[in-house]
């Protein structure tokens, strides 16, 4: 696959690309969770779709983008974190009953922006407006999620990202070894080893909902 059919069979755009704005607008010093009145998403036309405003389970609040984008304002998520985003712990289990979360996600409105439509698979964008309790109003530029062919990660992104997602469920120690064998795959013998990491059990059982 090309590399903008790869992104779009993946759905990273439709996923990523309207929260993205969220997460990074966070770290405007004045905006405090408790200011926001209302959020609006302007984004292409297939990310409106992914309006799971009230989800069941962690598959309908990762693939939504109210309750991320609510989250994380909550959560306060921001570029000083070990990783910028949320993490496993924000959509499994009791978090998806966060009530606070619940109430902001219903504030998050999803437009569609014929602009950034017409420049979709191309691209991944979106804008975010916000109204505030005061009554100003603050717009995001027109972002793409990190990650895209215009802002991609680094080694060291890439690395920080999956030790921020995987320690939590595979342990530290397990976490550094699938990453040693995954950056020197190409002189390995044989994937085995890497493999049997992978498929043994999250550390605490089955953390899979």
């Amino acid at each position: 696959l090309d590399p903008v059919a790869t992104r779009h069979a993946f759905g990273a755009g439709e996923y990523h690309g309207p929260r993205s704005q969220m997460t990074r607008y966070i770290d405007h010093p004045t905006i405090l969770k408790g200011e926001v009145e209302t959020i609006r998403v302007e984004t292409f036309e297939k990310a409106t779709h992914l309006d799971h405003v009230d989800p069941t389970t962690t598959e309908q609040a990762q693939y939504s983008v109210q309750f991320p984008v609510a989250a994380a304002l909550v959560k306060a998520t921001t570029s000083e974190d070990r990783w910028y985003g949320l993490g496993p712990s924000d959509l499994l289990g009791d978090a998806l009953g966060d009530l606070e979360v619940r109430c902001l996600a219903r504030r998050v409105e999803l437009v569609e922006a014929p602009e950034l439509t017409a420049v979709f698979p191309r691209r991944f964008l979106a804008r975010v407006v916000l109204t505030l309790v005061d009554g100003r109003i603050l717009t995001s530029p027109d972002t793409t999620f990190r990650g895209e062919l215009d802002d991609p990660l680094s080694d060291t992104d890439l690395s920080t990202k999956y030790r921020w997602l995987a320690d939590p469920l595979l342990g530290e120690e397990r976490t550094q070894r699938i990453e040693e064998l995954v950056w020197d795959i190409v002189d390995q013998r044989s994937i085995g080893p890497l493999l049997d990491l992978l498929v043994a059990p999250p550390v605490g059982g089955d953390r899979r909902c």
